[in-house]
């Protein structure tokens, strides 16, 4: 499998001589997803983060989804200050630099979602993380700041409460059951995929969890209240 580095070199031997040419706008690339197949070349970090067009191939996966591709015929997506997009972008290779934003109706998420990512994620408060540990684990030895509890023992028939008793037992929203911005954890992942387990029969299918959960996050020196 060729990593996007490695696409980029082969790329660059063909089309060295073109200067880099790199779009921003998302009104052109709307238009042109039609037409083109999208190759995300971005980091995991990114897909985690900002989430990636459904449909669209991994640059690694570039020729072995399909192998009959051509360059003529993809768009390339490509992280901000990435060295690599200077090398793949030119005339003859479209890419995309710009915010997946405008396209939010199609997008997608990795269900599972790292240190580095959930970190951003919680800065920005872009999810709702739900620890399903019991709730004398959150005193000792602590929770990540910024989560919710329900207990795995109560799910799934938490989220079968009327919205208005789940906001005031619970103090948040109940997600939307499409809903692709809750994160799962616990001590160290577990349980979590025990409440996914529990709660897709319900039709909450875009669930995601922090595998590491509470244990990574304290090995890696996330904040602990």
């Amino acid at each position: 499998m060729r990593s996007a580095r490695t696409l980029a070199s082969s790329l660059l031997l063909s089309f060295c001589s073109s200067a880099p040419v790199i779009y921003t706008d998302s009104h052109w690339l709307s238009s042109s997803v039609g037409e083109k197949t999208v190759i995300d070349a971005r980091s995991d970090l990114s897909r985690q983060v900002s989430g990636y067009l459904e449909g669209s191939i991994l640059a690694s996966e570039y020729h072995q989804e399909d192998p009959s591709i051509g360059l003529d015929g993809v768009i390339f997506v490509v992280d901000d200050e990435d060295d690599v997009a200077e090398e793949i972008c030119s005339e003859n290779v479209l890419c995309y630099r710009g915010s997946l934003e405008p396209f939010s109706d199609l997008l997608t998420f990795p269900k599972v979602v790292d240190f580095n990512a959930l970190s951003i994620l919680l800065e920005e408060n872009r999810i709702v993380l739900v620890d399903v540990r019991n709730s004398s684990e959150l005193v000792n030895p602590g929770k990540i700041p910024g989560s919710f509890n329900i207990p795995l023992y109560e799910i799934p028939e938490a989220f079968s409460l009327e919205p208005e008793q789940f906001l005031e037992k619970y103090k948040f929203q109940l997600p939307a059951k499409d809903a692709q911005n809750v994160v799962l954890t616990c001590r160290s992942g577990r349980r979590v995929k025990i409440a996914i387990r529990r709660l897709e029969p319900l039709g909450f299918t875009q669930l995601r969890s922090y595998d590491g959960s509470f244990r990574d996050w304290v090995a890696r020196g996330g904040e602990v209240v």
